[in-house]
């Protein structure tokens, strides 16, 4: 699971997660199936590799919100697609509500 945590940009980088901002997860396969997401936030410097910890400030989080947003939804969109789609963009919009980046922990 690589879960989410909302993260204050002024706050320095935790070595263990903070329970009390957790915002969310993604399985493996929810992350695989956002394959392109994850591309064109890489083409934007936005790197959230699964199995590595990562760090967004609350910029990249807007950006990535924007990826998300933009992402076009079809009647051949899986409807696994569209739950992880969902659930990622639940996430990233609870981080942006509290102006917040977001860290993320695979476990």
């Amino acid at each position: 699971m690589l879960d989410f945590y909302m993260i204050e940009d002024v706050e320095t980088t935790w070595q263990e997660p903070n329970e009390e901002k957790y915002i969310g997860g993604l399985t493996l396969a929810q992350h695989a199936t956002l394959s392109g997401v994850w591309t064109i936030a890489k083409k934007n410097g936005i790197s959230l590799v699964f199995f590595s910890d990562s760090r967004l400030d609350s910029r990249q989080t807007q950006c990535l919100n924007r990826i998300i947003n933009s992402v076009p939804m079809s009647t051949s969109s899986s409807s696994f697609f569209i739950e992880s789609i969902g659930k990622l963009s639940v996430i990233v919009e609870q981080a942006i509500l509290k102006k917040c980046g977001i860290i993320t922990f695979c476990d």
